[in-house]
Formats: structure tokens, C-alpha cells, sequence
């Protein structure tokens, strides 16, 4: 399975051609906030199945993002690669907003020890 990262699901574009371009990033959840979401519905029409699978696993968490506005003569390659830009910081800010809690979501106390649920 390749991972996907970002979805562009629109550009809006303004009256003197500039324009804002939303989708999602798919981020890779750090272990201590996993926590599966078996009925997730992901905002992109598209999706392939191994990335649902993964968003309801709870492994790839969806973020909604919007960017900026590009100016109307703006290069694809230049939107292409500051989208990346802000995803990369969008994982970085998950990344350390994850609790120290490693692995305590998703277990059991039995009484004499902790399980995995």
C-alpha cells in the first residue's frame, strides 16, 4: 500500500483569478492517540479503501486544510510544493501534541494487569 498524504478536493477561485485550495492532509498518528473510528467517513469522495481503512484503524488521522491565497499566475509545481510545505508542519504539530501516554487508549484492566482491548 502506498500512503497518501494529501487530497485536493477544491480550488475556489476569486474575481481577479487568485485562488484558495482546500482538501485534507492524512496525517500519521502517533501511537499514544490511536484510538480506531469504525463508522469514520473521510470529507474526500475519493477515497481508496486502504487509506478508510487505516482513518477507521485510527493509524491516519484527517485534517481539513485551506490554504492561503496563490495569485491567478502562480506554477503548479510552486502549489504543489508549498501544499507538501504545510502538511510536513501540520505532522510536526501533531507529532508533539501527542500525550506521553504511549499505548494507554485501547486497553483493559482485568484487575491484576493491563491488556490490550
Amino acid at each position: 500500500m502506498s500512503t497518501k498524504q494529501i487530497a485536493v478536493t477544491g480550488i475556489q477561485p476569486t474575481y481577479d483569478g487568485a485562488f484558495e485550495v482546500t482538501g485534507v492532509f492524512w496525517l500519521t498518528t502517533p501511537a499514544s492517540m490511536v484510538e480506531p473510528q469504525p463508522a469514520f467517513v473521510s470529507q474526500v469522495p475519493f477515497v481508496d479503501a486502504d487509506t478508510l481503512a487505516a482513518l477507521r484503524k485510527g493509524t491516519l488521522t484527517e485534517q481539513a486544510f485551506q490554504t492561503g491565497q496563490y495569485n491567478a499566475d502562480v506554477a503548479l509545481d510552486f502549489v504543489q510544493a508549498d501544499l507538501i510545505v504545510q502538511y510536513v508542519a501540520a505532522q510536526e504539530a501533531l507529532t508533539v501534541s501527542a500525550p506521553a501516554l504511549v499505548g494507554l487508549v485501547g486497553t483493559l484492566f482485568n484487575g491484576s494487569g493491563w491488556n490490550p482491548a
